[in-house]
């Protein structure tokens, strides 16, 4: 059997930093059922606005595969949000945890 100190080269800070950002992402995604929740829609109702079935939302909010960003955007504004992406070059500093969602109303057109 190993002992603990042979699994210490699966301990880098970059997998550190990795697993981080695997759990920011399960965050970011409970975040967006969440809001759903809040605002009393229903899967089927999403599924409606987004043009799938109730069963590929449930499966997306459980997170049973890794989405592309085109279904977490359709995701959010069926339920009434916008994602807002941001590229930071990586420092190695800590990393902001949350999100930050924008409304229909935080966008301004000209």
């Amino acid at each position: 059997m190993k002992a603990m100190s042979d699994f210490d080269e699966f301990d880098t800070p970059l997998d550190r930093r990795a697993r981080i950002l695997v759990r920011n992402d399960a965050n970011f995604l409970a975040e967006l059922v969440a809001a759903r929740k809040r605002q009393g829609i229903s899967q089927g109702a999403v599924a409606e606005r987004m043009g799938v079935s109730q069963p590929a939302v449930a499966a997306f909010e459980r997170a049973e595969n890794d989405p592309k960003l085109s279904t977490i955007r359709r995701y959010a504004m069926a339920v009434g949000l916008l994602v807002v992406h941001l590229v930071e070059e990586d420092h190695g500093e800590p990393i902001r945890v949350g999100h930050r969602f924008a409304t229909s109303t935080d966008i301004v057109t000209n």
